[in-house]
Parts: C-alpha cells; sequence; structure tokens
C-alpha cells in the first residue's frame, strides 16, 4: 500500500492534566499574553471577589468557591483576556464548579444573583426574567471552554478541613486563630498558591500567618502529653509540609496583603503595618536558610523522606512524554541503523499545564488539529504505555546489511 494512504484510525491526540502548576511555568502563560502586572492583578482580583459575592450570594459552600476560584485561574492562563470579560469566565466557572461539588444550581440562578447584587431591593429581578437569556447562553457556551482549560480533571484541594484538624490537634483558641485561619484561606485563593501548593503546606502556611498575626507560637512539635500515634501525626505533618514551600506560600499571601490590602477580609482587621512587621521576620528566616522566593519541584527529590522524585516530577509538570505521535502523512525517512517514527513531533504535544506546547493550552491545540480525537488523561503511567502500544504502529525499523561481492578489475591498457 502507498504510504501516502494512512493505516487505521487516526491515533488521537492526548493532554496530560498536571496536578500541580510551577510559578514558572504561570509566568511565562501570563507574559505570552502581554498584559501588564497592574492588569493581571486587577482581573484576577475581580473574578475571584465576583465569585465569592455571588457564592455567598446562593449560600454555597467554600469547596464550591474553592474549585470556581481554581478553575477560574485555569482559564484565565489558558485564554488571552481579549477573548472574555472577566464576570462571564467567573461565572462560566462557579457554573461549573457547582456541577462538581454536586451543588446544582442553574446559569440564570447565578446571573440573578449578581444582578440583585448590584442593584436596590426594588429593583431586583427574577432569575426568569428575559434579561439574563444571552448572558445565560454565553455561560453555557463557556462552560466547553472551562472545562477544557481544567483539562477535566475534578480532584480539588481544601485546606480548611486540615486547618479546622490541626487547631483542633494543637488546641489552638478557635476565636481567633481558627477563624483567622480560615479567612486567610478564603484570601489565598486570591492568588495562585492553590495551583502551586499541597493541601498540607496551604492549610500549615494559614495556621502560622495567623498565629503570627496573633502573637502566638507556631506549635512545630506535638502536644504536651501526646501518645505515639499523635506523635506519629505532627512528624507527618511537618516533614510533608517543606519549609521552603510554606515560606513561599507565606510570601503570596504577603503579597497579596501588601499590594491589595483592601481586597482582601483581613484587610478589614489588620493593619499593613501588621504585615510589614510579620514579613520582615520571614525575610530574615529566608535569608538565613537560603530559600528561594519561588520554589521548584527538583526540591522533592534530594530527600529520605520516602517522596518518589520521579512520581513528584509528573505531578508537578517536568518530563512529560511526548504525545501524541501522529500517523504517516508522507514518504518514508529513512534513517540507518536506528528506529525512527515516521512522523516528528506534533505541534499539539502537551505542554507542562494541560496541553500543547504555546499558550492556549487545549483550545489553541484544537484550532491547528485537522483529524483526530483530543482525549485528556490523568495517569502520566498509562498514557505512555498507550503511546509505547501506538507507537509500534507506527514506527519502521532499518537493518543495515553488508554484502561483499567480487569485482573484476580488467587492467589491460587499450
Amino acid at each position: 500500500m502507498p504510504d501516502s494512504k494512512k493505516v487505521g484510525p487516526h491515533p488521537s491526540y492526548v493532554e496530560i492534566r498536571k496536578e500541580f502548576i510551577t510559578e514558572a511555568k504561570i509566568q511565562e502563560f501570563l507574559s505570552s499574553a502581554r498584559v501588564s502586572a497592574a492588569r493581571e492583578d486587577a482581573a484576577r482580583l475581580q473574578g475571584v471577589a465576583w465569585i465569592d459575592n455571588v457564592r455567598k450570594a446562593l449560600r454555597l459552600p467554600l469547596k464550591t468557591f474553592g474549585t470556581a476560584a481554581v478553575s477560574y485561574h485555569k482559564f484565565r492562563l489558558a485564554h488571552a483576556e481579549v477573548d472574555y470579560n472577566y464576570n462571564e469566565a467567573a461565572a462560566a466557572s462557579l457554573f461549573i464548579a457547582c456541577k462538581i461539588e454536586d451543588t446544582l444550581k442553574r446559569s440564570r440562578e447565578i446571573l440573578c444573583a449578581a444582578y440583585n447584587l448590584r442593584v436596590s431591593p426594588a429593583e431586583q429581578v427574577a432569575q426568569d426574567d428575559p434579561i439574563f437569556e444571552n448572558s445565560s447562553k454565553v455561560a453555557i457556551g463557556m462552560e466547553r471552554l472551562v472545562l477544557e482549560a481544567i483539562g477535566f480533571d475534578f480532584r480539588s484541594r481544601f485546606p480548611q478541613k486540615l486547618i479546622a484538624k490541626m487547631c483542633k490537634f494543637y488546641g489552638l483558641p478557635r476565636n481567633t486563630i481558627y477563624r483567622t485561619a480560615i479567612d486567610i484561606s478564603i484570601d489565598m485563593y486570591r492568588t495562585f498558591a492553590p495551583l502551586k501548593m499541597t493541601t498540607i503546606v496551604m492549610a500549615v502556611a494559614c495556621i502560622e500567618l495567623s498565629c503570627l498575626l496573633h502573637a502566638q507560637p507556631f506549635p512545630s512539635a506535638s502536644p504536651v502529653g501526646a501518645d505515639s500515634k499523635q506523635e506519629a501525626y505532627a512528624n507527618n505533618l511537618m516533614r510533608l509540609a517543606k519549609r521552603p514551600y510554606v515560606m513561599e506560600t507565606l510570601q503570596d499571601l504577603l503579597d497579596l496583603y501588601a499590594q491589595n490590602h483592601a481586597a482582601t477580609i483581613l484587610g478589614q482587621r489588620f493593619t499593613i503595618e501588621n504585615f510589614i512587621s510579620v514579613r520582615l521576620g520571614l525575610n530574615q528566616e529566608s535569608n538565613a536558610l537560603s530559600f528561594p522566593r519561588y520554589c521548584s519541584p527538583d526540591l522533592w527529590a534530594p530527600n529520605n523522606n520516602g517522596d518518589d522524585p520521579d512520581d513528584s516530577k509528573k505531578k508537578w509538570g517536568s518530563d512529560s512524554p511526548e504525545l501524541p505521535r501522529a500517523p504517516p502523512t508522507g514518504p518514508k525517512a529513512q534513517q540507518s541503523n536506528k528506529s525512527t517514527p515516521k512522523t516528528p513531533k506534533t505541534p499539539q504535544t502537551p505542554d507542562e499545564m494541560n496541553g500543547d506546547a504555546t499558550r492556549g493550552g487545549p483550545g489553541r491545540a484544537k484550532a491547528g488539529m485537522k483529524e483526530g480525537t483530543l482525549r485528556y488523561m490523568l495517569d502520566v503511567e498509562r498514557a505512555e504505555g498507550e503511546q509505547t502500544v501506538v507507537d509500534t504502529f507506527f514506527r519502521d525499523d532499518f537493518e543495515d546489511i553488508e554484502v561483499e561481492e567480487e569485482i573484476r578489475v580488467d587492467n589491460r591498457r587499450r
């Protein structure tokens, strides 16, 4: 059969959802958007504030707010700001979060609650009002874009539950340390920390900042009179909450409170001088221990705590497998002594976040596709195994064979 004809169906394109996104990758996405830092901060804070206000009006739980805020951040990283308004993206993100967390709300309910927050009680309308017809269609239409931006990964991390457990375990005051830590965890969604950090790192950072603001020592050991199980629990907490990552989260929070003090919950209870004094102490600790401002996933590798460096690279979005490989579309490229794929690496190869190597993630990847299906996978090992199997059908093996042959040479002169 000629090489120009394809054999079998297209193997499809695969995008691997990464559990975490590094700060370097976030800055790369933002820089490619060519948006100023002030405008980026304004869009990020306005979108999360919109979600928070509507969440309170609809009395949705914190887990729905957290999922919506994370989805909003990922959507902004995957799409240029000129393609949408922040309130449309926030409405679509909250609409998706309600479905993910099983707190179902119609798109009209969300839009109606947002509208009624802006008008007086006499001007409030019902959710079936015709003014929500077009905006409801826009929110439903953007639902697919948000799902592609999050890579159809519905896993979320909520530090609030762990904050409650840790405060109870260490016997911290409920009306001061615990309540302030919960407010900090809500403010944290106004930063990119939930995209970068684990649940335990975020919980420890919130409790530590709350203790620093209330001038109380942060508990770093097990409580007095603890048994063996409690001591093991406390040791695991401190082992998993690596100090450089906790320090980065604290610095992100302090940046938020210093630069956007009025847009936060704690900004109404503490002055900016309180946060500056806390930051001075943390800066001294960072300088003494030579902690970087932004950590990299390589810090997980040189440890003896049982963490798997290879697994951490997969979670943090490094060493992505070269998926997918397309079927042959042209003449064979022959190379000796090696196996060569018929088609080079395609432009839709997954990136560190959700998909292709260019900014825009899955939405931009699909724009360049002429055929094939775009599929999302969460298991890296399964994707690598699938790639190995598929490559056997689209790979040519060549072997050089040397043959000795005698050639007669006529030495007679003419």
